[in-house]
Parts: C-alpha cells; sequence; structure tokens
C-alpha cells in the first residue's frame, strides 16, 4: 500500500508516515519498486555496480554513490522520503537532504553492514536520518537551507563525500 499523498505536510502526519513507511519496511512490503530503477539526482546516485564507484568520472560529476545489491530498494525507500518531505525540499535545501540520506547509507556500509540477505537493516539506517529532519521540522518549520560552500573531495575508499563549509 502506498503512501497515500492526500495528507497535508505537517510534522504530526510527517511522523505517521515515517512510522509507516518503517512498518513497510519492518514487513518487506515496498510497493511500486521498478524493476532496474537506480536513484540518481541531487547529487547522490544509487548503483549496483561496483566498476562504476572505481571509474573515473567526469570532474563535474559530484555524486555520492552508494553501491549496494539493494539498489531497487534503497532507491525506492528514496523515492518514498522525497515524496514524503515534498512539501518542505527545493533547490536550497535538497542537496542536504539526499546529502544526508545517502551519508546514512554509506557509513552503515562502511561500518560493514552486512548485505548478505536483507535489505531492512540498510533502509533502517536512511529512516533513521530521515525521523531527524522530521524533528527539525517540528523544531524549526522548515529543513534548514544547505551552506553556501560545499567541497566535494573523496574518502580513503575513493568515496565522494560533501563536507559544507
Amino acid at each position: 500500500m502506498p503512501l497515500p499523498t492526500n495528507m497535508k505536510n505537517n510534522p504530526e502526519s510527517i511522523y505517521t508516515k515515517l512510522q509507516r513507511l518503517g512498518q513497510m519496511i519492518e514487513e518487506a512490503r515496498l510497493t511500486k519498486m521498478r524493476r532496474n530503477f537506480q536513484w540518481r539526482g541531487a547529487d547522490v546516485r544509487i548503483t549496483d555496480d561496483p566498476n562504476f564507484v572505481k571509474s573515473e568520472r567526469h570532474w563535474l560529476d559530484h555524486d555520492v554513490v552508494i553501491c549496494t545489491v539493494y539498489t531497487k530498494e534503497l532507491s525506492w525507500l528514496f523515492v518514498q522520503l522525497r515524496d514524503l518531505f515534498a512539501g518542505h525540499l527545493d533547490f536550497r535545501n535538497k542537496y542536504g537532504f539526499y546529502g544526508e540520506l545517502a551519508q546514512s547509507a554509506l557509513r552503515y556500509l562502511e561500518k560493514g553492514g552486512s548485505e548478505a540477505d536483507d535489505f531492512r537493516p540498510l533502509l533502517r539506517e536512511v529512516l533513521v536520518a530521515a525521523y531527524d529532519f522530521c524533528a527539525t521540522i517540528e523544531e524549526t518549520g522548515e529543513i534548514p537551507p544547505n551552506s553556501t560552500i560545499v567541497i566535494h573531495s573523496r574518502d580513503a575508499s575513493g568515496q565522494q563525500q560533501r563536507i559544507e563549509l
């Protein structure tokens, strides 16, 4: 069952929708997943191709790349969160929002998170980051704009990372 889109975007309904989304993840009821869909947007790319991560890309390609066997499931979650937070995202804050979701997935994978047979732990980590944004909205009424200066660099494993100044 997809998340209803007719509810007004306020912190309570976002929180409720996040809870429902968490239940769907726990019950492995991911709806409307497009076959072979791989998220790309707001300087984030989700792929299952380890060669893409290692390849030399154009110097203007600043995507934070998440390489996972659960590309379809993680992409599904990004689409659900995009729709859920749509009333609070704009050109000023989308890079920070999606960048933090991506960084939460990368932190899970880099600390040795298992992908052996279950996508749910990875999706839970990203959902925790979404709850943090919900709390920010509840506290301040908005997702704050990103900083005006962002440095793109690579960590020790070659992963693209964003450092806000």
